[in-house]
């Protein structure tokens, strides 16, 4: 994957976050609290994008940056989200999730991993949402890979995984198409969406 890496979509929350050696795919990470900064290294991304709030970009921003920019990686470009206190601001995050799933700034294209890590409050939940929608109505939809830093699940040695998640995104794409089969009767699309979930959850 790391090759065709385009984009590093991440959030940035507002926690406390402890150094911890990352692992995704069999390799490690430099020991570091940030899982934007393991991920930087392991799949080499283009173009890293950083999604946070006010408040997470002031408590955490700089050494975010910072990390970032020890090692070399491309320079991150941090996007302002509201928290989605309001309709208004969970539209404002709808219309700025689809835009960085997508790639729509400067005709970006590629494979974008989604690192729902540090997501503040219910930001992974309803990025879910999006990355279904785009996926129901784009043709084609956003190749993606989402991943979590399971910092709870690390070793006595320090060592911490990185889950890969992507399969659960393709149990979404199985029920639309499942549901499209169900009113239409069309089981192309059902029966593809059945063969890639099984090779994700075999390889999950």
């Amino acid at each position: 994957m790391a090759d065709e890496t385009r984009r590093l979509l991440s959030f940035l929350g507002t926690g406390r976050y402890e150094p911890v050696t990352y692992e995704l795919d069999g390799r490690t990470a430099g020991t570091t609290p940030f899982v934007a900064r393991a991920l930087a290294e392991l799949v080499a991304p283009r173009e890293i994008v950083i999604l946070t709030t006010e408040a997470a970009e002031r408590k955490h921003g700089t050494e975010l940056r910072r990390a970032l920019g020890e090692t070399g990686f491309p320079e991150p470009c941090f996007v302002r989200v509201p928290e989605g206190r309001s309709r208004d601001e969970l539209a404002e995050l709808f219309r700025i999730l689809c835009r960085e799933l997508r790639g729509e700034l400067d005709g970006r294209q590629g494979h974008l991993v989604l690192d729902i890590t540090h997501g503040f409050r219910a930001q992974p939940f309803f990025a879910a949402s999006v990355l279904a929608f785009t996926r129901a109505v784009d043709d084609p939809p956003p190749e993606v890979r989402v991943v979590y830093g399971a910092f709870e699940q690390r070793s006595g040695d320090g060592k911490a995984p990185i889950w890969d998640l992507t399969y659960l995104v393709e149990v979404l794409d199985w029920a639309q198409a499942l549901r499209l089969f169900l009113r239409t009767g069309r089981a192309t699309e059902a029966a593809c969406a059945t063969e890639r979930l099984g090779r994700e959850l075999r390889r999950a």
